[in-house]
């Protein structure tokens, strides 16, 4: 634009002498901070490196990062095919999506672990020791399976100690091939000293030899460290005994383990490649046998012995949801709370697995004190999975009861498709929901103004990754999603760690059976779903916080419009310098009629002109 134009747009026609060479001034000042504009980007182009001949594809890219990676963790990159990664990744897909991401698409650490602990919590019904990563919790909690066996894996690939480091797709799907390799191994050792207490040679077995080491590998597995040591020694009868009716319906868990051997010859001969693929990558070359064999070898017990582990949450699921059962008869109303009187009466009249202390209760987040007309009482979902409630104790990983919020969890997730959510959606989604479970029942006002409340702290949107929004799902679903406790309230603390404390007294248990506050039947519409007694309704939202903490604390979520430092001065410059300029012309041009070759001062400014 020339100078002339420019005073004749800013200043009323003709244009003086002095208003002309302020056009022309605006004019430089605009080129020259443009000029900068496209010198920086030129540099910025010439700084970096140049492509090569022959660029190279995202997905070789990729595929190498990957690579590496499993060679730094796992001494080799062949432990599992781009086929197999391919799936993992589809499986992680849905939740990467939703999860709060830098402007390089890049998620923090505490996000990192949330989703590959959904993985192996969806996939195999398995808490992995370490990954149990949730809004304000540690994210540089110790995952023991990986400090254990791939330390340089952790100091390089998942940067160490740097909290502020962030991880891509690609880290997800290796972790997660990482840790099921390494928790593989784990209960490989285990077998192998199976195999060695019983003095059985690696290949060559019976039917009836592989059963009795699975039967052994099977007990030791399921007691944990209580019993170990003894049944890895040379076990005494009474000890079998003792480890066997410990665990309810053995018998079961037998038939489970006779079906997955009988399974496995199966598919040995009707397809050895099958049978073979179930082995782990990096020894099936190692098989002894074939079609028709009537033989099994120590690689045939540890390929039974993956399968047994990644299935066996499945199989006990009947077992979890039938202890359900037994709180849900003892719900106060639909609270999704048992209360302390009826749990410890239910003890004493010989259901043994309601008889936890209250204080060791208080220590693993199950229990709500927070109502004085309703008394204490057992929130079920966090009381079912409490590590009290694990079937399996294993060093590095644990199965414990189904997570049933994650289910919803991942509705919201891939309805969405990103981390946060208007209020009027995710209430549509969990009417649907509600629905599909019991038509007669709805939200409340109460729960609807709540959400809507998370929502005003938000800038009008929900994270779906929140502690509030996990709360107000605690009372959507009273018996489904657990309470989410601030941090360091609660811990996940083993019955043989707390001592023989975890178990209350026959004293304990009387004088709660007796401390019973007023009863409130299944059929009362006291709770948050019925929406029949909402005046009634908050009674249940006592211990209800305000406290927020958020999956992403620890990242910096920058706005599209934001730049990488060492250029904001240049589009500040570009940007901001020119439209000064304009404003003080502008400013100029209202200058009174007479006065057109004084400079205004600010004084002679109006409110008008100031705020321009």
């Amino acid at each position: 634009i020339d100078a002339l134009s420019l005073c004749n747009f800013l200043f009323a026609p003709p244009c003086s002498a002095m208003h002309l060479n302020m056009a022309r001034l605006l004019v430089v000042i605009c080129s020259t901070f443009m000029l900068s504009g496209n010198l920086a980007v030129a540099e910025r182009s010439f700084q970096e490196p140049r492509l090569r001949s022959k660029p190279r594809d995202r997905k070789s890219e990729r595929l190498e990062y990957v690579h590496s990676s499993l060679q730094v963790a796992l001494g080799t990159y062949e432990a599992v095919t781009e086929r197999e990664m391919q799936e993992r990744e589809a499986k992680l897909a849905v939740r990467w999506q939703a999860l709060p991401k830098n402007q390089q698409g890049r998620v923090n650490r505490a996000s990192l672990y949330y989703i590959v602990d959904g993985y192996f919590t969806q996939q195999y019904g398995v808490s992995v020791v370490g990954l149990e990563s949730k809004p304000g919790g540690n994210p540089m909690a110790q995952i023991d399976v990986l400090s254990h066996n791939a330390a340089r894996y952790m100091d390089t690939v998942l940067k160490g100690n740097d909290t502020q480091a962030t991880f891509g797709l690609d880290d997800a799907m290796v972790m997660v091939v990482v840790i099921e390799h390494f928790l593989h191994e784990s209960d490989r050792d285990v077998l192998e000293m199976v195999f060695a207490r019983r003095k059985l040679q690696d290949f060559d077995l019976s039917f009836e030899e592989l059963m009795e080491a699975l039967t052994d590998y099977m007990m030791v597995w399921m007691v944990g460290p209580v019993y170990e040591g003894q049944l890895l020694s040379t076990p005494s009868l009474s000890v079998r005994e003792i480890v066997t009716g410990s665990i309810d319906c053995w018998e079961c868990v037998v038939d489970f383990i006779r079906g997955s051997v009988k399974n496995f010859a199966h598919l040995r001969d009707v397809s050895p490649r099958r049978a073979a693929e179930a082995m782990p990558r990096h020894i099936q070359h190692l098989r002894i046998g074939g079609a028709l064999s009537r033989s099994f070898s120590l690689e045939d017990g540890m390929a039974i012995v993956r399968d047994l582990s990644r299935s066996f949450g499945g199989f006990w699921r009947s077992e979890f949801f039938a202890h359900k059962e037994k709180l849900l008869k003892l719900e106060w109303g639909a609270s999704g709370r048992v209360p302390l009187s009826r749990f410890h009466t239910a003890a004493l009249k010989g259901e043994e697995s309601f008889s936890e202390s209250k204080e060791y209760l208080q220590t693993l987040g199950a229990l709500d004190e927070s109502s004085s007309s309703h008394g204490a009482g057992v929130i079920i979902p966090n009381y079912l999975q409490a590590i009290s409630n694990c079937i399996i104790w294993g060093d590095f990983y644990h199965i414990c009861f189904p997570k049933e919020c994650e289910a919803h969890m991942e509705t919201f997730e891939e309805a969405v498709g990103r981390r946060a959510a208007e209020p009027e959606l995710l209430l549509s989604l969990v009417e649907e929901i509600i629905d599909d479970f019991d038509e007669d029942k709805s939200l409340s006002e109460d729960l609807r103004a709540q959400l809507q409340s998370i929502a005003q702290t938000h800038s009008g949107l929900v994270p779906l990754h929140s502690r509030l929004f996990l709360q107000w799902l605690h009372f959507a679903f009273p018996s489904e999603c657990p309470f989410p406790h601030l941090p360091g309230t609660a811990k996940a603390v083993l019955p043989t760690d707390f001592g023989r404390d975890s178990v209350a007294s026959l004293k304990e248990m009387a004088f709660h059976a007796t401390d019973s506050p007023p009863l409130i039947g299944n059929t009362t519409t006291w709770n948050f779903t019925t929406g029949t007694a909402e005046a009634a309704s908050t009674e249940w939202m006592t211990l209800w916080s305000h406290e927020e903490e958020l999956l992403a604390d620890s990242l910096h979520l920058e706005a599209p419009w934001e730049m990488h430092s060492r250029y904001k001065w240049v589009w500040m410059s570009v940007l901001g310098v020119p439209v000064v300029a304009v404003a003080v012309a502008i400013a100029l041009r209202s200058a009174p009629a007479g006065k057109e070759d004084v400079l205004p001062t600010m004084m002679a400014m109006s409110k008008k002109d100031i705020f321009v």
